[in-house]
């Protein structure tokens, strides 16, 4: 999961909110199966407010329903 931490630090930089959102999900993904859930859920959180911020209704849809694989 470094990489995706260093993608997510540069699409902050080149202001890049599809970027950063896409490695917030990616990140929950894997907090997922490493079955650390609490920080799943906070990448999946992170990564829904910036889609729904630009307007991505397909990934915030597709976020959501990562977060409900955690119930």
């Amino acid at each position: 999961h470094l990489l995706f931490n260093e993608a997510l630090k540069k699409y902050k930089l080149i202001e890049n909110p599809r970027g950063e959102a896409d490695a917030y999900r990616e990140l929950a993904f894997i907090f997922q199966k490493l079955g650390d859930y609490k920080a799943s859920r906070k990448h999946y959180e992170k990564a829904f407010v910036i889609f729904k911020r630009i307007g991505d209704s397909l990934n915030e849809a597709r976020t959501l329903y990562g977060l409900g694989v955690l119930e």
